[in-house]
């Protein structure tokens, strides 16, 4: 399509390798949507090293890649590749936008459902909490956000027999959900 015809006018043009990283980077979230996730990947593994080697390898751009890269993994099954994509956007994140942007604690999000799903339920777990503050403290401690967070960890905690724990948790998501203006009866259930 189009975006392929771009792809292949800025590679015959050294001038237009910023060009060029964007179009990748388009063409990849395209390639993703139609299912097409081996070529999804290849885009988004051209776009970041491409990134790396023109901005540096902690640039923004290099952060976005290895997140959507972190997504084609995941949706492959690759879980290790997902966690180790994830792991990379979200150290590079950190440094160019500070721990509590939205984009960091998007990708800490995506970083703990791929530990979870691959069986790492202490480094989930740790995510959950570390995202339970975050949440807490720019969010307020019993913004929906925040209390979705609350159940993951409760949830993840139950998976680990920590009973006690997972219990106490659970119970101030009931709490709050309870007391919210607008109760939402699915969550309470």
């Amino acid at each position: 399509g189009l975006l392929e015809e771009a792809v292949a006018l800025a590679r015959a043009d050294r001038s237009q390798e910023r060009t060029l990283t964007r179009t990748l980077n388009d063409l990849g979230v395209v390639q993703e949507a139609l299912g097409r996730y081996e070529e999804a990947g290849a885009s988004h593994q051209e776009a970041m090293a491409l990134r790396a080697s023109l901005f540096g390898a902690n640039h923004r751009s290099v952060a976005v890649s290895a997140s959507n890269l972190s997504v084609i993994r995941y949706r492959q099954g690759d879980l290790e590749g997902a966690v180790r994509e994830a792991g990379r956007a979200l150290q590079v994140v950190r440094t160019a936008f500070g721990p509590d942007h939205q984009r960091a604690i998007i990708v800490q999000s995506n970083l703990a459902v791929f530990r979870l799903v691959a069986g790492d339920l202490e480094g989930a777990e740790s995510d959950y909490r570390d995202l339970w503050d975050r949440h807490a403290r720019t969010q307020g401690p019993e913004h929906p956000v925040t209390v979705e967070v609350m159940r993951n960890l409760g949830t993840v905690l139950r998976q680990q027999e920590k009973w006690a724990e997972a219990e106490s948790v659970l119970r101030d998501v009931l709490r709050i959900q309870e007391s919210a203006e607008e109760p939402n009866p699915g969550g309470v259930a």
